[in-house]
């Protein structure tokens, strides 16, 4: 297959040909120099002295194979599932904290829904903050709960809809909570602690407003990885909105020379937990890779028994079966690609990356009250939230002499992208910035 050029990576693209004439993925400006080189070793005995080579080839010797052989049979699946889950609870939550876990520490009434203020000791030494909102009116005993966690380095105060004090590229889009309380529900905003999730489900399941059988968990970017086990392994967890979209992080690794900065080459794929959450309802609510990916999702709800209780939505660029070009293609078997590639073929718009609550709303209102319609009062709002730009760190935080941004809390450069989900407005934001 010929490439398009200029090519921004040593292309080693295997398998593409195979599905006929696909373009090669666009590959955006990169952000670093890395290339192949870097993770071959230099060595004739196959020894080498690069950490990134080491970790690469580690990786590619432990990799799987592409295709998920549990997948053939009913059977097959629910002996894998079982074998998988007892693996990964034992190690969930082995610290039983002591009573009492949650303490209420401060409310405060505000519009249309009363914020709650608690502590959380999953821990010892450990106080977690959650901030719930409890909307005006609730039932007692019929008031569904959402565990709402944020994207990098964003904060509860972006959550609930008040001024994030990191940078955010969609504010009004990102503010989870807020969307949900509107919806009617009780939301629990916390910043990415997972375990604290079981202390908390434990809390407001006997809470008096809460109907336990409608607890979900919502995560945004890294909260939606944060999020995965919690929903995953607490059976009180009734359904899981994946606000992120879809992808193998072992291949992640092992097709990309253009690694974000912050990450590391790390063993794992994530697509095995996404498979092992059926049949319990969930919403991949920015689609995601295909191959060998979202089609072994489908597979696993299909041999459950409940096809009908995974749902997929799309960023509006992919929304079109026909915009989604690289549906054939097996994104483990490539090799070579930037991050902007590895995103093409993943079928991820970088810059519509942020909490849909067009789709999040219509579904979990479905599932819980059943019916999809969202209170018209949100209507204009979720318009704009659609229509809402991307935000920089510049128009948000005006600039002062010493960080450059006013009042900008800068977190530690670790913590400055989600997983390559850049910033990347003028290269200042990407060094100050937190949040997805």
């Amino acid at each position: 297959m010929k490439l398009k050029k200029p090519l921004v990576v040593i292309a080693a693209v295997i398998g593409l040909a195979a599905c006929g004439e696909v373009a090669q993925p666009g590959l955006a400006k990169q952000s670093r120099t890395t290339s192949m080189k870097d993770f071959t070793p230099e060595r004739a005995d196959g020894r080498t002295a690069k950490a990134m080579a080491w970790a690469r080839k580690k990786q590619a010797d432990a990799a799987k194979p592409p295709a998920h052989p549990f997948l053939k049979d009913r059977e097959s699946f629910l002996a894998w599932q079982k074998d998988y889950l007892a693996r990964h609870y034992a190690g969930y939550l082995p610290w039983k904290p002591k009573e009492p876990a949650v303490e209420l520490v401060s409310s405060e009434k505000r519009d249309g829904y009363t914020l709650c203020v608690y502590e959380c000791y999953p821990y010892p030494r450990a106080a977690i903050r959650a901030w719930a909102l409890v909307p005006d009116g609730a039932k007692r005993g019929q008031t569904p709960v959402v565990f709402c966690l944020p994207g990098s380095g964003a904060s509860l105060e972006g959550l609930v809809g008040d001024k994030d004090p990191y940078f955010t590229r969609y504010p009004i889009r990102n503010r989870q909570a807020w969307w949900y309380v509107k919806a009617g529900m009780i939301a629990v905003a916390l910043e990415n602690v997972g375990t604290a999730i079981a202390v908390l489900v434990d809390y407001f399941k006997t809470h008096p407003l809460v109907d336990k059988s409608k607890i979900a968990v919502s995560g945004m970017s890294r909260g939606a990885m944060e999020g995965l086990y919690p929903a995953l392994l607490i059976p009180d967890v009734s359904a899981f909105v994946y606000n992120d979209f879809a992808c193998d992080s072992m291949a992640r690794r092992l097709a990309t020379t253009d690694l974000p900065s912050g990450s590391s080459p790390r063993d794992g794929s994530n697509v095995e937990a996404l498979i092992a959450m059926a049949p319990k309802p969930m919403i991949l609510n920015e689609g995601g890779a295909y191959k060998g990916v979202i089609e072994d999702i489908k597979r696993a709800y299909e041999l459950a028994g409940h096809p009908e209780n995974l749902a997929i939505h799309y960023y509006d660029k992919y929304a079109d079966p026909a915009a989604r070009t690289y549906d054939g293609v097996d994104v483990r078997t490539l090799a070579g690609l930037t991050e902007a590639g590895f995103l093409e073929v993943c079928n991820c718009h970088e810059y519509d990356h942020s909490f849909h609550a067009e789709s999040a709303l219509p579904w979990l209102r479905g599932l819980f009250f059943g019916t999809p319609d969202v209170p018209k009062e949100l209507e204009p709002e979720i318009a704009r939230a659609r229509a809402e730009r991307e935000r920089t760190a510049e128009e948000l935080y005006p600039p002062d002499g010493l960080t450059g941004r006013k009042g900008l809390r800068v977190r530690s450069p670790g913590r400055a992208q989600h997983e390559g989900l850049h910033v990347g407005h003028a290269g200042t934001a990407r060094q100050d910035a937190g949040a997805t």
